[in-house]
């Protein structure tokens, strides 16, 4: 279809913002429509990739960032372990090695080692190799960027890569001059923000300044391009951090060791397994579900958050920490930061928002919504789900 020459539409995600804190913030009021959305279960690749797709994470196939594989880009950073530590920090270290892997299997996607053991590196896999607002597809499902490029409209996108004080000022340029018809803009800024900070007066203050600046974005849009509607939306919440649990320290006392009886990976707030033998699942269900402040995921409960995947890539036992709970130590660091993610879809607290201008969000209420509500805007037709 031909897409309305006059039609300008600009998509803000704000990660980690949860709509307690937004609503806290003010920064609802400016606008005309603003709802929580419940997220889905898993880290952000999985939110970001339901809003994207439209569709479960079973589907789109995100969920964590890393999954176990055994034919991994990683298998290339097998020897990494070997190396003397004065060599590792001349070749730059962790960061050096990224950045290696990176040029030469095209890695576009966020990717970080963060403190995964050496000799487990080549276990596992990047779920986002090519960053998935460049992505045609998320699983062989077509995201929305993809579906309005179809209908002919043409899109622009700024992501974790860029600032976003730059992003908004390029946004507003390009609008000005009409270089494409939707735009859309993604940070991190407000998930380090609310990682690294009390969720009090001064934080809540600072989450406001995002909004405002937003809300200039349209009114300069408006002014040049006429017709604009824009949708500003989280992926997820945050907690903020009450407790620690050690879930390696526990399972140092078992007579199972890992890398040889089982593979673990050590979110912040998951513990994953694979195993061996019945013998050591038995022994690590046994250690774990002794622990108050983890659950251990059952396939219904996977299956009915849309997150039971048929090959187990992303653990055959899953324990979640409790809202405010954090795994400590953990593969992302020894230390609890002051916020957190990554928890019960259904914790208090924890909904993402979405707010528009001149878009109706009648019978939104997930993040798994988002991807329809654009593709209607644009009238582009239904994108599958």
């Amino acid at each position: 279809m031909t897409p309305d020459s006059r039609k300008c539409l600009f998509v803000v995600i704000l990660d980690g913002v949860s709509y307690d804190l937004a609503h806290a913030s003010g920064g609802l009021d400016r606008f005309d429509e603003s709802a929580p959305l419940r997220t889905v279960l898993g880290y952000s690749v999985a939110a970001q990739s339901s809003i994207l797709t439209g569709v479960s994470p079973a589907q789109h196939g995100g969920f964590c960032m890393y999954y176990r594989s055994d034919s991994s880009f990683l298998k290339w950073a097998r020897y990494w372990q070997y190396l003397h530590p004065g060599l590792k920090w001349r070749l730059g270290g962790r960061v050096g090695l990224q950045n290696v892997l990176r040029r030469i299997f095209g890695i576009s996607g966020y990717f970080d080692l963060y403190k995964i053991p050496d000799s487990l590196i080549e276990c596992f896999d990047l779920y986002e190799h090519t960053a998935m607002y460049e992505a045609d597809s998320l699983g062989e499902h077509p995201t929305f960027l993809q579906t309005a490029r179809q209908s002919g409209y043409a899109v622009k996108t700024w992501d974790w890569r860029d600032e976003f004080e730059d992003a908004l000022d390029e946004a507003n340029a390009a609008a000005s001059s009409s270089e494409a018809d939707v735009y859309l803009l993604y940070t991190c800024e407000t998930d380090t923000l609310l990682h690294g900070s009390k969720h009090d007066e001064t934080t809540i203050e600072k989450l406001g300044e995002y909004f405002e600046k937003v809300d200039k974005l349209f009114e300069a849009a408006s002014a040049s391009c006429g017709d604009v509607q824009m949708l500003v939306l989280s992926d997820h919440g945050m907690k903020e951090v009450k407790d620690t649990v050690d879930v390696m320290g526990l399972l140092e006392k078992i007579p199972f060791k890992i890398g040889k009886d089982y593979m673990a990976f050590y979110d912040a707030t998951m513990a994953r397994f694979w195993f061996s033998s019945d013998k050591c699942r038995e022994s690590i269900v046994s250690a774990l579900d002794d622990i108050p402040s983890i659950k251990r995921l059952s396939d219904q409960y996977l299956k009915d958050e849309g997150c039971l995947f048929a090959d187990r890539r992303y653990g055959e036992e899953i324990f979640l920490a409790d809202p405010g709970v954090v795994i400590c130590p953990s593969y992302y660091g020894g230390s609890p930061t002051l916020g957190m993610h990554g928890y019960a879809p259904d914790s208090q607290g924890y909904d993402a928002f979405v707010a528009s201008k001149n878009i109706s969000l009648q019978g939104v209420s997930t993040v798994c919504d988002i991807s329809n509500l654009i593709v209607n805007a644009l009238n582009c037709g239904k994108q599958e789900s």
